[in-house]
């Protein structure tokens, strides 16, 4: 995915289309599709917001509760190895690695 654009191009656009330019000429100058100037326009009538919207990224991290666990267990046994066992057996995080090749993790039930 790319990044997303300036705020300083998203007003300059958006001040183009208020002066009373064509969206495809708008488009055109500034080189960004017309879909995006419908939508920046639909977006600032319908909240009022002009800013690049936040992006993707996890809601929940896997490991919020577990952090002073989790440091106690590293300082104990630095090892990758062991940890990543640890954490297999107490927390079911990450992914199990054997010869060499990585396999998702499997829950008990």
């Amino acid at each position: 995915m790319g990044e997303a654009y300036s705020e300083d191009l998203r007003q300059r656009i958006l001040r183009a289309v208020d002066r009373g330019l064509p969206v495809r000429q708008v488009a055109g100058l500034y080189e960004v599709s017309t879909s995006f100037i419908y939508k920046a326009l639909i977006r600032r009538r319908t909240t009022g917001e002009t800013d690049a919207r936040a992006r993707g990224g996890r809601v929940a991290k896997k490991l919020v509760g577990h952090h002073e666990a989790l440091l106690e267990r590293v300082r104990l046994e630095p090892d990758i190895t062991e940890l990543q066992e640890w954490l297999l057996k107490t927390l079911y995080l990450g992914n199990v690695v054997k010869d060499g090749v990585t396999h998702p993790k499997k829950c008990p039930t």
